[in-house]
């Protein structure tokens, strides 16, 4: 008999069907199984299948899922697994006989998931579900699939009338809207303010047409991101202080992980390298971010006044490029006298890790913290016309009988209504939905967050409904659709989503990968991930993960190419 994994205990706490949760699942954790197991124990406390919903993120997930389960209810005997998370699975929903035979080795909690699965299964004939007759009645679908449901349930209140078919690739969509909105610049029917901010974002972009359309299309379809700011129509001093304020957060955090990165022991050999440089440029006919720092008595801090000497330290360590400064001249105040040279070799030895230099070379690329009357102009001439741009979409949409998965999600939230007043369907929901599982919670975007919101609009502490979330924010991949890891991990740290208050479980058994893989991995990887978590940034440290396997083996040999000969490599 083989020991528990490690995070026994996680995954035995994580089938309390009275609790919610939110839970990170590494890869190799068996993260699925963990899914069916709950949503066999769900399916003993209800009246109806339909009650359990279970969401992932993609339609090859959501058929996993679902097939596993069915299996699950096929099989009234078979073999049992070794692994220990698949064989609680097999026991949840055939160990009732064999289970009895082993009472005596099962702990209290393991006897109630096995008389939690027996009540599942005898619902499953009892109550005549016929779950493997009908398995469409397992609520497991993807949350474009649910979308795309409530839009079909209220064409009329979603404002998409007949289903439209979800698009995977509407670029085509985009550019054909923003063409039409630059073509009303020759209408005569156009208003004048919408004719003045097309006439100044071209004038901006030197009248290049083509690079006002990229633009616009690519604004388009990153409305998940702005439309919730613009579609409210806020005072434009105020939106201008806001938006400032963010530069100024963006700006202060990038100080903030530098500053934690940069080695303390060359902290205070950089101020006086950056001094000494800084004074020899004084006087002279010659701009440099290093004049900055002639007054620098201690290290900069992170607030937005330090970002000039920030700048001049980039400047030092530095080339234009992004390389490491190998020598320095006298453009950066290090000339070829005996000072100069005793200097470049006390630069020489400060030692900086790659992270630490990409993070100086990226300040150069950062937004300045507060607009100029003509950044703010061409700003506020993009925000007239984003709305106009999204209603020329939603007309192509219309023509072409297409959308994206965006105007789905926003379809979908509209069918529900606002909080104030939700729809029928979203009443009718709300009392439906007692269980709520979503998969690979990490990939959710804004509007997506959004409607789960909704859907749990109603929901009570301890009314009997539950949430259950897994994800893991290392595996983070879907950006391009607008996923916000942030969703993830602001939720993980408030242990709460609406009036749903979350328990995290963190599980760390690898069942997938041998010993040394696992150790690799975790070696490696650990070097690429940041060292402390942002959830405004999306940063996500790493979280190393144990092997079950106990196999030694060498498995792990590295195979480079060093000629860069690209189709051998392939």
């Amino acid at each position: 008999m083989s020991n528990p994994p490690q995070d026994q205990e996680q995954r035995r706490e994580a089938l309390d069907p009275t609790q919610s949760f939110i839970v990170q699942a590494p890869a190799g954790s068996g993260k699925t199984e963990l899914l069916i197991q709950r949503y066999l124990v769900l399916l003993a406390q209800v009246e109806q299948p339909e009650a359990v919903v279970a969401i992932t993120f993609t339609r090859k997930a959501a058929g996993e899922m679902r097939q596993r389960i069915i299996e699950a209810l096929q099989k009234a005997s078979g073999s049992e697994p070794e692994e220990p998370h698949r064989k609680q699975t097999w026991e949840l929903a055939w160990g009732i006989g064999r289970g009895e035979q082993r009472a005596e080795q099962q702990t209290p909690h393991e006897k109630q998931t096995l008389k939690l699965a027996q009540e599942a299964l005898a619902r499953n004939k009892g109550l005549n579900w016929n779950l493997t007759e009908q398995p469409s009645r397992l609520r497991i679908q993807t949350i474009d699939s649910l979308c795309a449901m409530l839009v079909r349930r209220m064409p009329w209140v979603s404002r998409m009338g007949a289903a439209p078919r979800p698009e995977e690739d509407a670029g085509p969509l985009y550019r054909q809207a923003a063409r039409r909105t630059l073509a009303m610049l020759d209408s005569d029917r156009t208003p004048a303010e919408v004719s003045r901010a097309l006439s100044q974002l071209l004038s901006h972009r030197d009248n290049h047409i083509g690079s006002v359309e990229l633009l616009l299309s690519t604004m388009l379809a990153r409305r998940d991101q702005w439309l919730r700011h613009v579609s409210e129509k806020p005072d434009p001093a105020s939106l201008r202080r806001e938006l400032e304020i963010s530069l100024r957060q963006v700006i202060e955090r990038a100080l903030e992980r530098l500053a934690a990165a940069f080695p303390e022991p060359f902290k205070a050999e950089t101020v006086a390298l950056a001094r000494f440089a800084a004074g020899n440029l004084l006087n002279k006919d010659r701009a440099s971010a290093l004049n900055d720092c002639l007054g620098l008595r201690e290290f900069p801090g992170t607030t937005i006044e330090s970002l000039s000497s920030w700048l001049g330290l980039a400047e030092m360590f530095l080339t234009q490029q992004g390389t490491p400064r190998q020598r320095p001249t006298k453009n950066q105040g290090f000339p070829p006298t005996h000072a100069g040279r005793k200097a470049k070799e006390r630069l020489s030895k400060i030692e900086l890790d790659p992270d630490v230099l990409a993070s100086l070379y990226a300040l150069r690329s950062l937004p300045p913290p507060r607009f100029d009357e003509k950044q703010w102009e061409v700003l506020d001439a993009l925000m007239l016309l984003l709305p106009v741009a999204l209603a020329q979409l939603r007309l192509v949409f219309q023509e072409e009988g297409r959308v994206d998965f965006t105007e789905i999600a926003f379809g979908a939230q509209e069918a529900l209504g606002p909080e104030e007043a939700p729809t029928d369907l979203a009443f009718a929901l709300d009392c439906r939905i007692q269980h709520l599982l979503v998969d690979e919670f990490q990939d959710t975007s804004q509007s997506q967050y959004k409607l789960l919101t909704r859907l749990i609009g109603d929901w009570q502490p301890e009314d009997g409904r539950t949430l259950f979330l897994v994800g893991d924010p290392m595996q983070s991949i879907y950006g391009f659709r607008e996923a916000d890891v942030g969703v993830f991990l602001d939720a993980w740290k408030n242990k709460k989503i609406g009036a749903v208050s979350l328990t995290p479980l963190k599980l760390k058994v690898n069942f997938r990968s041998s010993e040394e893989i696992v150790e690799w991995v975790n070696d490696e990887l650990s070097k690429a991930f940041p060292d402390k978590q942002d959830e405004f940034a999306g940063a996500v440290p790493y979280k190393p993960s144990v092997a079950f396997k106990a196999d030694r083996t060498s498995a792990v040999v590295v195979h480079p190419f060093l000629t860069n000969e690209l189709e051998p490599e392939a």
